[in-house]
Parts: C-alpha cells; sequence; structure tokens
C-alpha cells in the first residue's frame, strides 16, 4: 500500500477556486472552513484563488496557505479572462508537488476547469465539486467539453446536493456524480436558552444580498403576511447579510413603510448570529435556486423552524412539516408563514423535533468523506 493511502497519513492538498476571502459567500466560507479542517487533520492545504487580496488577513489560525494567482481578471466579476492561467497552475502544481488538486465550482468559474485541466495534464489526481446550478451555463460547459473532453477525463465529480448533482449528471452521462455536501459544526451551532423577555414573532434569514438570493422578494413576502396576521402579532423581520443590493432593499423597506419592522444588520460573524437565531422563531429562506443552503442548516441545527423554497437543496435537511416547511411559490409561502403564527403549536413541535435531533451533516463526517474520496483517487493514481 502507498504512503496516501493509509488512513492518517498527510497528503499535500490545493483547493483551487475562483471565489475566497476577502468576499463572502457561502462557498468562501466553506472553502475556509474545510481547508482548516483538513489542516488541523495533518494535512498540507493550500488554497489556490484568483480573487485579489484586501490586504487584511483571513487566515487567523495561519494553519493552511493562501496562494492568489497573479492573472488578467475581468474588472466586474473578477473571473480569469485569459488561458495564462493554465500555464501557471501547471507551474504551480510542479513546484509544489501535490498529492491532489480539489477544485470548487460555482457557476461562472474558469479557474476551477482549468485547475482540473492543469492537474490532468501534470498527472495529478483531480476533483471538482459544484456548489451551484448550472443554469445558464450549460451551453458552455458543453461547448468546453466538446473542445476539451473534460467530462470523460480520469477525474472525480461531486456535488453539494442531489438536486445540484442532477444538473451535473445531465453534462456527464459516463460519469458518476459523487455526494460531498456542506456541513456545520454542531458544538457552534446547537440550540441555545430562549430569550424568555421576547415578545412577538420574529423571522430572520442569513444571505448575500443579490438578486439571485431574492432579498427583495423577502421584504415582500414580509408585506404580505402583515396582512395575513393580526396587528398584535409583533411581526419582525431581520435580515442578516450584506451584497451590491444592500441599498436597493433598505429603500425598498422605507417606501414600504417597514423601517421599525425590518432591519438590515449586514454582515455579522457567526457569534452574533447565534445570538440572534437564540432570539427568533422561524428562518426564511426565498431564493429558489439554493444548491444547499448552509444558513438555513445552520438555523435548523440551532433549533429553528425552517420555511424555504421547494426547488432547491435545501431539501437536503429538510423535510416538509418535520424540520420547516417546503414552499411552491411566494403566495405559498406566505400563507405557510400566516399558518405556523396562527397555530403555534405546529411552530413549536418543529421546534422541538430540531433541538432534539442531532444535526445530519457535521463538519467531522464531511471530513471523514473527504479523505475517503481523495485516498480513494490517490491509491488509484499510483496502482
Amino acid at each position: 500500500m502507498t504512503p496516501g493511502c493509509k488512513k492518517g497519513y498527510p497528503l499535500k492538498i490545493a483547493l483551487v477556486c475562483d471565489w475566497y476571502l476577502p468576499r463572502i459567500g457561502g462557498i468562501e466560507m466553506h472553502l475556509q472552513e474545510l481547508a482548516a479542517r483538513l489542516a488541523g487533520r495533518g494535512h498540507t492545504v493550500h488554497v489556490i484563488t484568483s480573487f485579489p487580496d484586501s490586504g487584511l488577513p483571513v487566515t487567523p489560525t495561519g494553519s493552511f496557505r493562501i496562494i492568489r494567482l497573479a492573472v488578467p481578471l475581468l474588472h466586474r466579476f473578477r473571473v480569469m479572462i485569459s488561458f495564462q492561467g493554465v500555464s501557471v497552475l501547471k507551474s504551480l502544481l510542479c513546484k509544489e508537488k501535490y498529492d491532489l488538486v480539489h477544485s470548487h465550482f460555482s457557476y461562472i468559474s474558469p479557474v476551477a476547469l482549468a485547475g482540473l485541466y492543469a492537474a490532468r495534464r501534470v498527472g495529478i489526481p483531480g476533483i471538482i465539486t459544484f456548489h451551484s446550478f448550472l443554469t445558464g451555463m450549460i451551453r458552455v460547459l458543453k461547448g468546453l467539453d466538446r473542445l476539451t473532453g473534460w467530462g470523460k477525463w480520469p477525474s472525480a465529480f461531486t456535488a453539494v446536493s442531489r438536486e445540484v448533482a442532477g444538473d451535473v449528471q445531465s453534462l456527464l452521462f459516463e460519469k458518476t456524480v459523487h455526494l460531498l455536501p456542506n456541513g456545520v459544526d454542531p458544538a457552534v451551532w446547537s440550540p441555545r436558552p430562549r430569550k424568555p423577555e421576547k415578545k412577538g414573532i420574529r423571522l430572520v434569514s442569513v444571505m448575500r444580498l443579490t438578486r439571485k438570493k431574492r432579498g427583495a422578494a423577502l421584504v415582500r413576502t414580509f408585506h404580505a403576511l402583515k396582512k395575513k396576521v393580526p396587528e398584535g402579532a409583533g411581526l419582525e423581520l431581520v435580515i442578516i447579510g450584506d451584497g451590491h443590493e444592500y441599498a436597493t432593499i433598505s429603500r425598498m423597506i422605507s417606501r414600504q413603510g417597514l423601517a421599525g419592522q425590518v432591519r438590515l444588520l449586514g454582515f455579522q460573524p457567526p457569534a452574533l448570529i447565534r445570538q440572534v437565531f437564540a432570539g427568533s422563531d422561524l428562518f426564511v429562506l426565498p431564493s429558489f435556486l439554493e444548491s444547499f443552503g448552509i444558513a438555513a442548516l445552520e438555523a435548523r441545527c440551532s433549533g429553528l423552524p425552517v420555511v424555504a423554497m421547494a426547488h432547491g437543496g435545501v431539501k437536503t435537511f429538510i423535510r416538509d412539516g418535520v424540520e420547516g416547511f417546503l414552499a411552491d411559490n411566494d403566495a405559498h409561502m406566505v400563507a405557510i408563514l400566516a399558518g405556523l403564527i396562527r397555530d403555534s403549536s405546529v411552530l413549536n413541535r418543529i421546534r422541538e423535533h430540531n433541538v432534539t435531533t442531532p444535526c445530519p451533516f457535521t463538519w467531522d463526517r464531511g471530513i471523514d468523506e473527504h479523505e475517503h474520496l481523495y485516498r480513494s483517487l490517490v491509491c488509484m493514481k499510483n496502482r
């Protein structure tokens, strides 16, 4: 047995992604946590990204290295626009002698695909994880497949949910798309004591404020919900997150006279999010194309009932009527929320289930699955 096949033997791993801190989003925070936890298992981990540095430290523990590629970027979107990145990546992979390259793909990700291609060219096992639905990108990826044949490369293809895996599978008829779900730390997101002095009903959502995440739709849903519940319900909505629609949503709140009932808190650290969860009654997620929904998982593991759309990866851990409810559209979401507010017994039953039922997707389980896949690829290469 080669050393890299042995459980506990350290590997040298390159995590390649177009998106990374200081940009804030699900894939960036996932990559940060994945790198730190792999390093905590004794592996040497390098995060390789084309996303520029802000000059601020983003790795407080110093447990892994961040390599930022000096390649031309499309200014507005900050994605690589030159084939130069392939040569840069090939040189880097040869120099560092990694055991494995793990690319992370999210919608437009030329560096992730270039990392997979470079790994193949230099003979290093490659794996790619899809973190987003491929809506709008399928034709582009099919064109790249015709040019490069990437769908037939001897790489491992994975996705964060069954829904995304099905999307990817439509491109890869001869490949199996494995699942590598996101995870949470139960010690961090365990239920906290409820605030006894809290009155009324508080809804909370954590999201990046972009059109895709539908923050404006959530405000409209809240406005419609107000008309469905008694005036004395003390209804409140807290939205945590930042993004280019922050100012637009803020103006929308003012125009609709909701300034006293809808609060935008901007980006907040996990400690404050946990405090808000402890004083909230429901977590609401309005996005249709949620590939997994890590914020919803954190809320569910904190004990909150979750109301989300039925069209994305949230179905991986939210069963309708068990951990929360799944809505078909905005009007259906309003009806579900109004029903839960009118019938607190259902709300309490779901909360009790979420508080007493262990979180199904933990980082310990996730890292075990990553290591198993990594070692199987390294062993296959060394046969």
